[in-house]
C-alpha cells in the first residue's frame, strides 16, 4: 500500500518500469492505472505511462498520455513519442510540428544533436512510402545517438528499446524500398548498401548492448543474404544465433547458404535444426533430403 511520501510514489514508478522489463508489459500497464487512481495529483508517471501504451502500440492512449506530461513539463522525450503517436494515427502534419520541436529543444539545451527527430523523420518518412528519404534520417539517428553513458539517469532505460528501434527500422526501410526497384534487387542493394553499413558498423563499435548488437547483426545476416555473400552471412547467421539459438529462419538460412557453398555436412546440421523448429517447412525438408 501506497503513502503520500515522495519516496513511495518514486518506488511505485520505479515498479512499474521493472514489470515493463520484465516483458510484463500489460501488468505495467495496469500498474500505473492503478497508481493514477489512487494519485491522479502525481505527474511524474505521464512520460512513464505513455511510453508502455506506446509499446503496447495504443496509439491514442500514448499520445494522451504524453500531451498530459508536455502539459506538466515540456521533454524532448515526451514530444519526440508524441509524434511518433501521431505518425501511427497518420496525423502527419502534426508529427513534423513534434518532430521540428524536438529539434528547437535540443538547439537550446546546446548539448545534445537532435537523434530523436531524425528518427521521428525516418518514420514519419517510412510511413509515408519516400523509403530513401528515411533510410537518411535512420542513419543520422544512429550517428548521432549518444551512448548510455550520456542519458540523464532517468532516461538510461529508454537506450535499449530506442537503439533497437532506429536499427529496425533501417532494416524495414530499406528492404521496402528494395520492393521499388521491381526485379533490380542486387543493383539496388549494392546502391543503397552503404547507407546501413557504416551506420550498423559505427554501432557495433559503440554499443555493447546485446539486444543493440542482435539487430546489427540481423540487418548485416539479411543484407548480405541478398547480396549473394554466403561466407558474410554465414557470419552474421552465426552470431544472430548466439543470441536466439532457436530461431528457426536463422538456422534455414544458415544451412542454404551452407548448401549453395557445398559445404553438406555444415548444411546438413542446420537445415535439420531448422526442421525441428519448423516442421511444416516445406523447403527446408527438401534441401535437407538433398543433403543426407
Amino acid at each position: 500500500m501506497l503513502d503520500d511520501s515522495d519516496l513511495s510514489l518514486e518506488k511505485a514508478l520505479e515498479r512499474g518500469i521493472t514489470l515493463f522489463f520484465e516483458g510484463k508489459i500489460e501488468k505495467a500497464d495496469l500498474h500505473f492505472t492503478m497508481m493514477h487512481e489512487h494519485y491522479p495529483e502525481y505527474m511524474e508517471i505521464w512520460p512513464y505511462w505513455g511510453f508502455v501504451k506506446y509499446n503496447m502500440q495504443k496509439w491514442k492512449g500514448a499520445s494522451d498520455c504524453f500531451l498530459k506530461a508536455i502539459e506538466h513539463a515540456e521533454d524532448y522525450y515526451s514530444v519526440y513519442y508524441l509524434g511518433s503517436c501521431f505518425v501511427q494515427l497518420n496525423n502527419y502534419d502534426a508529427a513534423e510540428r513534434c518532430f521540428n520541436r524536438v529539434i528547437e529543444i535540443l538547439e537550446i539545451r546546446d548539448d545534445r544533436k537532435p537523434f530523436l527527430a531524425f528518427l521521428g523523420k525516418g518514420e514519419l518518412y517510412e510511413h509515408q512510402g519516400e523509403y530513401e528519404r528515411a533510410i537518411q534520417y535512420y542513419s543520422e539517428a544512429v550517428y548521432t545517438l549518444p551512448t548510455p553513458f550520456e542519458y540523464e539517469p532517468k532516461y538510461k532505460w529508454m537506450f535499449g528499446p530506442i537503439f533497437e528501434k532506429i536499427v529496425s527500422h533501417i532494416g524495414t526501410s530499406y528492404a521496402s524500398w528494395l520492393d521499388v526497384w521491381k526485379g533490380a534487387v542486387s543493383e539496388a542493394i549494392k546502391y543503397r548498401w552503404k547507407y546501413t553499413e557504416r551506420t550498423l558498423e559505427k554501432a557495433l563499435r559503440v554499443y555493447a548492448d546485446p539486444r543493440a548488437q542482435f539487430f546489427c547483426h540481423e540487418v548485416f545476416a539479411g543484407i548480405y543474404r541478398l547480396l549473394g555473400d554466403r561466407e558474410q552471412a554465414i557470419e552474421y547467421f552465426q552470431k544472430c544465433l548466439e543470441y536466439d539459438v532457436t530461431n528457426a529462419i536463422f538456422w534455414e538460412q544458415l544451412g542454404l547458404c551452407h548448401h549453395e557453398l557445398k559445404h553438406y555436412k555444415e548444411a546438413h546440421t542446420a537445415l535439420k535444426r531448422a526442421l525441428e523448429l519448423d516442421p511444416n517447412d516445406d523447403l527446408v525438408r527438401k534441401k535437407l533430403s538433398e543433403v543426407e
